[in-house]
C-alpha cells in the first residue's frame, strides 16, 4: 500500500530493539501490515552495533512511515522504552517489543473502540503468550468481559482479573499528561504499573479479540533474577496505595488484593525458577511465604520440595515430569479456545501474518 507522505500520523509504533534484527522485521512489518495505514513504526536502538540499521534501512526505503534512531550507547531496555514514550507526537501510541508482532486489524479496532468511546484512555485486545516450540502459553485477558471500564472500578477489576502486555494497547497520548511517564523504580512491572496508574483515573476499554502475539520463550528460557522483581513489586504497590487522590477504602482493597495475588504467585513463582534450574531464586521466593506473610506451613513445604529436588534424582525427575504434564495440559485447554486459530498462534514470526483471527465474535465496545 503506497502511503501518502503528506497524511499526517495518528498513530505511532514504539518499537525499542537491541541486537534482534530478524525479530525487528517481523514487528516492523506486523505494524506496517496493519489494515489502518495512518501511522509511523519510530525504532530506537540501544547502540546493537550489528545489521539492526541496515535491516531498518532496507524496511524505510519502500515504506517513509518508518523512522529509525540510533543511541550512541546502550542506555538500558527501560531508559529505551521511556526515550520513545517522551519523542510521540501523535494522538494515539503503542509499546512493540522487537521479538513481538501485532495482528493486522488490531490499530482498526482499537480506533473504532475509540470513537465509540472517546473517554477511555487506553484500549487493550487480548494478546497470544507463546513459549519455546510454540507452545501457546496463555491468554491474559480469558477471565475478563468485554466493554468500558471506568475508575475506580476498572483498578479494581484489573487487579482481579490480570492484565495485558502493553503489545497488546493501544494508548491515548493524552494519558501522559494525567498521569505522567514510566516509572523508573519498577523495573520489569513499569508496563502493569503505568496501566495500573492509568486504570485508577482514567476509563479505558477490554476487547477479547487478539491483537498481539507475545513471545514468552526467552522468559522460559532465563527467567529474570528475583532480585531485579522485588524492588519493582514494592514501588508499584506503593504508586496506588499511595496515591492520596483514591478513595481509602479502594486504596486498602487494591493493597489486599495486590498482596493476596501476589501470595498466590510466590509458589508457582518458586516452581517456576526451581524447573528452568534457579533453585536459589526458588529459595529466595519461598521464603517471603515466611518472612512477608508469616507462612510456615507452606514456607516449610516448599522448602523441602526444593531440598528433595536439589538432591534425590527420583524427585527431580517426577517433578519435571509434573511440570511438563501441566504445561502440555494447559496448552490443549488453551488452544482449543474457538477464538484463538492455530493459524495465528501456532508460528508467531510466520512471514504471511494469518488474519483469520477476525472470524471472532464482535465485541460489545
Amino acid at each position: 500500500m503506497n502511503i501518502n507522505e503528506e497524511i499526517k500520523p495518528i498513530i505511532t509504533t514504539i518499537i525499542p530493539t537491541y541486537q534482534r534484527p530478524k525479530q525487528l522485521k517481523q514487528a516492523i512489518i506486523s505494524a506496517l501490515r496493519q489494515t489502518y495505514p495512518y501511522l509511523q513504526v519510530c525504532v530506537y536502538d540501544n547502540a546493537s552495533g550489528d545489521e539492526t540499521a541496515s535491516v531498518v534501512a532496507e524496511i524505510a526505503i519502500t515504506d517513509p512511515r518508518v523512522k529509525y534512531h540510533c543511541h550512541s550507547e546502550n542506555i538500558g531496555a527501560f531508559n529505551n522504552f521511556q526515550y520513545g514514550l517522551k519523542r510521540v507526537d501523535t494522538p494515539f501510541f503503542s509499546f512493540l517489543s522487537d521479538d513481538d508482532l501485532i495482528l493486522p486489524d488490531f490499530y482498526e479496532m482499537a480506533l473504532a473502540g475509540f470513537e465509540n468511546h472517546p473517554e477511555a484512555m487506553f484500549f487493550a485486545a487480548d494478546i497470544l503468550h507463546i513459549g519455546q516450540q510454540d507452545r501457546l502459553l496463555r491468554t491474559p485477558l480469558e477471565t475478563w468481559v468485554p466493554g468500558v471500564y471506568h475508575p475506580p472500578g476498572g483498578l479494581v477489576s484489573l487487579l482481579e482479573h490480570g492484565h495485558s502486555e502493553w503489545t497488546g494497547i493501544l494508548f491515548r497520548k493524552a494519558v501522559t499528561e494525567k498521569i505522567g511517564l514510566l516509572d523508573m523504580g519498577t523495573g520489569r512491572f513499569s508496563d502493569l504499573d503505568f496501566t495500573l496508574r492509568i486504570a485508577a483515573h482514567c476509563p479505558f476499554i477490554i476487547s477479547k479479540h487478539v491483537g498481539a502475539v507475545f513471545d514468552g520463550s526467552m522468559v522460559e528460557r532465563s527467567p529474570r533474577p528475583f532480585a531485579e522483581t522485588w524492588p519493582g513489586i514494592l514501588k508499584m504497590v506503593g504508586n496506588i496505595t499511595e496515591d492520596d487522590s483514591l478513595p481509602l477504602d479502594v486504596r486498602v482493597y487494591a493493597e489486599r488484593v495486590h498482596w493476596t495475588n501476589f501470595k498466590k504467585s510466590l509458589i508457582e513463582w518458586s516452581l517456576s525458577y526451581l524447573s528452568r534450574g534457579y533453585p536459589s531464586d526458588a529459595k529466595k521466593v519461598a521464603a517471603l511465604l515466611r518472612t512477608q506473610f508469616g507462612d510456615w506451613v507452606r514456607y516449610i513445604v516448599l522448602s523441602l520440595l526444593i531440598n528433595a529436588h536439589q538432591s534425590v534424582p527420583f524427585a527431580r525427575l517426577a517433578f519435571d515430569s509434573l511440570i511438563a504434564y501441566r504445561r502440555t495440559l494447559r496448552t490443549k485447554r488453551l488452544s482449543n479456545n474457538p477464538i484463538l486459530p492455530a493459524s495465528v498462534w501456532w508460528r508467531p514470526y510466520a512471514k504471511e501474518i494469518s488474519s483469520s483471527h477476525r472470524d471472532a465474535k464482535s465485541d460489545p465496545v
